[in-house]
This record gives C-alpha cells, structure tokens and sequence, in this order.
C-alpha cells in the first residue's frame, strides 16, 4: 500500500480514521488496531491520598467499594472496559438475558457509591437482529466485547462497541458455539490475555470451562475447596496473576482463588454480601490499589475488593517501533537546515499505521512527552520498508541490480513515513544549546487523541540511528 499527503491539524484522508477489528481466516478475529488508554496513571495519581486510602492499610481480599448501577436490576454479567473520560468504564446489562446494556462510569472513590450512566447499547447481528446474551468480558487486543450464553448451542459473541459514551446500535457477530450445555444463562466469561482464550462459567456449574476463540474446548476445570473437594456453585471468573483464577460461588458468597491448571484451592480470597456472579479486573478507579469487581446477580450493584498486586495491571499500548531518517545511520541533523526531517513509524501484525489519524501524531521528548513537541507532520506515505525487528537502525537498504533501494526486508506489514519541520525539531531538541557532534535528547512519536489522550507512544531506544540526532552542523 502507498499514498501520500500533506498534514495539517485538521485535514487528514477520510480512511485514515478510529478502527475496530478485522477478521483473518478460520473464523477468528485479529487485532487492527490496540488501543491504549495512555498515561492512565495521571488520572488518579493521587487518589488514596485525597481518600484517606493507605495500601498499607488495606489487604487483598478486603471491601473497597460497594457501587450501585441505576437501572440495573436481575442480571448477572458485567465488565469493565478501558477507555471512556476516566479511564475506564463498566457494563451490563439490563435483564438476565438481554440484548439491551449500559456503560456506566465507575465512582472515583470507596463506600457505597453510585455510578453515572454514560450510554446504552442495543446489540444486534449483521442482519439487525436482537442478540441476547447473559455475561461479557474485554479483549484488550482486538477491542471487542465477548459476550455469551451457555446451554445449548451456547452462542458466543464478539461485540464492536464502537464510542463507549455514545448509545446506539453495537454489532454483535457470532464466533462460535459453545455447547456446554445446562441452562441457557451464562453466569461469567473471562478474557485470558497470556493464553488468548476465553474461561466460560455456566449457571452455578460445578466446572468452568476454557475455548479458544474457534470455538475448541480446551479443558474443564473444576475448583476445589480446601478440602480438596468440587462444592460447585460456580458462577463467575476472572483471571488472577501467577497462573490463577479468580470464581465467583453464587449462594455460597464467596470469590475463591484457585490454580488454573488444577482447580486446587489457594485462598478464600473475599466475602461477599451479593450473589457473587460475573468478575472482572479494575486497575484504575482504586489506582494504585487493584480491584476485583463481583457483579451482584439481582440487586443492581457490584462489590469491588482490593486484588493481589499484578492482579490487573495498567493497559498499555504496543509496541511501537520509529526510525528517524531510516536507512541513515547516524541521524545528522543541521540545525540551520531548513525542510523536513523523515521519521518511520512501523507496522506490525498488532498495529495498523493505515489507521493512526495523521493530524493527531506528535515529536516529543522521551523525557516529556506531553510537554513541548512538533506537529503535525508536514507530509505522509506508506510502504513496507521493513522489518522493526532487523532493520531499525540500518544504514542503507537493499540492494537491487547494484542499485540501493528504499527498503530492506519488507515484512507484508505497511509503515508509515512522516515528516516534521526541521526548524520545530531543531527548537524542540534545543539546538542552540548544542555543539557539533553532539547528540539529542531521545525522541519519541504519540498519537494525541483529542476525546481518549494518548494512544500509543513509541518505544525509546536512546540510539543516534533510530531515535536520537547527531548535530552535524550549526
């Protein structure tokens, strides 16, 4: 793929716009796009200070908040999704089993608490029609909502929520059946990100039950107690850190830890005072506290306890890799010169460069990213110049016929070529204060969204061939 254009904070092709997801072969769905919530962190930095919080005080496993969810009555699925004017949101549905649910926005602080309802989305297949499913769970790599029933077949969903504070229509696509069997309500569903798999939690089942996203069951595992006994009741999963899950116990109150290999008992990890149903991970309402969150099965609320450290870590980004002046090795820069100073952003099999929104990048200091930079770039192309792995930092390209080419070792994934005005870079990196033969401060490229902040930020490598300058001239 090529093109190619000129930039300006406004004007970008109309291609070159927020994506979702993209199918491959065999049925699965692959990532087009991750989507990082950026520098999440600043949101909430100082939050158990201005709520007397202490994570000294506290312990895995204790109260942190009880949040009512207005509207929500008898229904037993919910998740939490990064993103949204926080940093992160909730959802779930209306009824048991429904098509109908609502984003909500998590209340910043613990107690009891109300959150704010932010949209509500319908969703409905290719076709139009109603889709209802009973308990859902985010995909970070590929920006989707998992949403099932059990029973028999037991549908399995991936849902493209689009604008989480917009209400609408969301399409939902079948990916697979389940066939678990029992009663067509599914009480959990857990992403797991290490293994790319879904765990599956029928209606207070004695097991809960792993798939890859083709539809294969892979295992079944039953939890055991600290007896070393099954006591059923399961009804709900999430993913803990150290090969672990998280089970909710509808009627026994209870979320248990066990390993994931073998379902053996490690900890009674929480009481709960709802019907323990449908888990999922919080890493940023309680920040720098982790959270568990139990939704209650008919009561309209859910229960967040605090998590084991790396229980849900921050989301992040991929990542991405830059080369200024690629195929140039150092990077000399004149600090009098006066054009456009290329930089190569490139694409990978989880990062799509055909949609990051031109006018939104930005050049910045490593040390400051949100702080002085350059943008937006001056120009723009796309080609497959080469593989990040191998060629970052290369100093010339193929050679073809005794004649050196653009590329290297193109890796079937498109880049994106950007230039920045040679004089704002020759300010950013503070050109007047440097000497012949010195080297810049390292450089690093962002994609500044105006609703969701930062996206993405390039991985630093402080190399004078990939992301730091050479002052050849004054």
């Amino acid at each position: 793929m090529t093109g190619n254009g000129k930039a300006t904070g406004e004007m970008v092709p109309a291609f070159l716009t927020m994506g979702t997801t993209d199918r491959g072969g065999k049925g699965k769905i692959t990532s087009k796009r991750v989507k990082s919530i950026g520098l999440i962190a600043s949101l909430v930095a100082a939050f158990a200070l201005t709520h007397n919080m202490s994570p000294a005080i506290a312990a895995p496993g204790d109260l942190l908040a009880t949040v009512t969810l207005p509207g929500n009555g008898d229904s037993v699925g919910g998740s939490t999704i990064p993103g949204g004017p926080a940093g992160i949101v909730y959802i779930a549905p209306r009824a048991f089993v429904t098509g109908t649910w609502d984003i909500y926005l998590p209340p910043p602080g613990p107690g009891t608490q109300v959150a704010a309802l932010l949209a509500t989305k319908t969703f409905v297949d290719g076709d139009g029609n109603p889709v209802a499913v009973s308990c859902g769970t985010w995909d970070p790599e590929r920006n989707v909502l998992w949403v099932a029933n059990t029973g028999i077949p037991g549908p399995v969903y991936s849902v493209d929520l689009g604008d989480l504070t917009a209400s609408g229509t969301a399409l939902a696509t079948l990916e697979f059946n389940s066939n678990i069997g029992g009663a067509p309500l599914c009480d959990g569903i857990a992403y797991d990100e290490g293994s790319d798999t879904l765990w599956i939690s029928p209606d207070v089942d004695t097991f809960v039950y792993e798939y890859d996203l083709i539809g294969t069951r892979l295992r079944a595992v039953a939890p055991l107690n600290a007896a070393g006994q099954r006591d059923g009741r399961v009804s709900g999963v999430t993913i803990g850190s150290d090969n672990t899950l998280y089970i909710g116990r509808n009627g026994a109150q209870e979320i248990r830890r066990i390993n994931k290999d073998t379902g053996a008992f490690i900890s009674n990890f929480a009481q709960t005072v709802g019907r323990a149903e449908d888990l999922s991970c919080d890493p940023v309402t309680y920040n720098p506290i982790e959270a568990i969150i139990s939704k209650d099965a008919s009561g309209g609320f859910y229960e967040a306890f605090e998590a084991e450290e790396g229980t849900c870590p921050l989301p992040g980004g991929p990542e991405v890799m830059i080369d200024i002046s690629f195929l140039s090795n150092p990077n000399a820069f004149n600090c009098k010169r006066k054009g456009e100073i290329p930089v190569t952003i490139f694409g990978m099999e989880n990062f799509d460069v055909t949609e990051i929104v031109i006018g939104n990048l930005r050049l910045a200091l490593e040390s400051d990213p949100e702080g002085a930079h350059v943008t937006p770039p001056k120009s723009w192309s796309f080609a497959d110049r080469g593989d990040p792995e191998t060629d970052k930092g290369a100093s010339q390209g193929a050679i073809v016929d005794d004649v050196e080419q653009d590329f290297l070792n193109p890796d079937d994934f498109p880049d994106l070529d950007v230039a920045f005005d040679s004089q704002a870079v020759a300010d950013l990196i503070g050109c007047d204060a440097l000497q012949k033969g010195d080297v810049s401060a390292t450089l690093v490229v962002l994609e500044d969204d105006p609703d969701d902040g930062f996206l993405w930020q390039s991985v630093p490598v402080g190399d004078p061939g990939i992301d730091q300058l050479v002052i050849e001239s004054k």
